[in-house]
């Protein structure tokens, strides 16, 4: 099984012990559980862990009483089935801003395109400098274009530096190698992240060390396994 389940089994059976109310575990980013990582959600919680969840929604779609085909309807239902779970209501930490940016703009006419009668907010020359929509045919073409665009803006402004630029890829797999190569040649440096699965959060890994360390009689790299996670 995965070091998730290991640790779900460990826990269920009694295995971890550690002065859990004394630890608070935040999961962030996510629209969504599988069930084993529900399961110990579950477990945690009941041992006393305090979990805090976040999942980004507009408090408009959390509010209304219709979810379906709303830009946020995976968030607002997993926080809508965490609230009926654990009795727990969901608190808005949203901020609201004196002047609404282009980015605030477009998530909000992004949310509008779902709802009736659409929202109107006008898009000036700044936003549309701002945000820019560009049509590629090929993948190759795309990566090409953002590398170039990168270059230019370098040159133009010598106070940027590289790591100014951040670029969301809708599936880092497929652009692994193209990205690679492109940026490569365009003499490009990049850091490829990614989203983890909570099987690598520091709290598993620290369980996980716990009881590598009872098992194995104090082994160097399960000790230095425990250290690295910082907890």
């Amino acid at each position: 099984g995965s070091q998730l389940s290991h640790l779900i089994e460990a826990s269920e059976n009694d295995k971890v012990s550690s002065d859990f109310d004394q630890i608070a575990l935040v999961i962030d980013g996510f629209d969504s559980c599988s069930a084993e990582e529900e399961r110990n959600v579950d477990l945690l919680h009941g041992k006393g862990v305090d979990i805090v969840i976040g999942a980004y929604a507009s408090k408009k779609a959390y509010t209304s009483p219709f979810a379906e085909g709303n830009l946020y309807q995976a968030s607002v239902e997993f926080l809508h089935h965490l609230a009926s779970k654990y009795q727990t209501p969901a608190q808005d930490y949203s901020q609201t801003h004196e002047q609404m940016d282009s980015f605030d703009k477009v998530s909000r006419l992004l949310e509008s395109s779902y709802d009736f009668p659409e929202l109107t907010l006008d898009v000036d020359e700044k936003d549309c400098e701002n945000l820019q929509i560009w049509p590629c045919l090929t993948q190759k073409e795309e990566l090409e274009l953002v590398a170039r665009s990168i270059r230019q803006k370098l040159h133009e402004n010598s106070d940027l530096s590289y790591e100014h630029f951040r670029i969301l890829l809708g599936d880092v797999a497929s652009y692994q190698l193209s990205l690679k190569t492109i940026f490569d040649q365009y003499q490009i440096p990049f850091y490829l992240g990614r989203s983890e699965s909570m099987a690598h959060h520091p709290l598993t890994q620290f369980v996980e060390s716990i009881l590598a360390l009872k098992r194995y009689r104090f082994r160097q790299e399960d000790l230095i396994n425990l250290l690295r996670t910082g907890l």
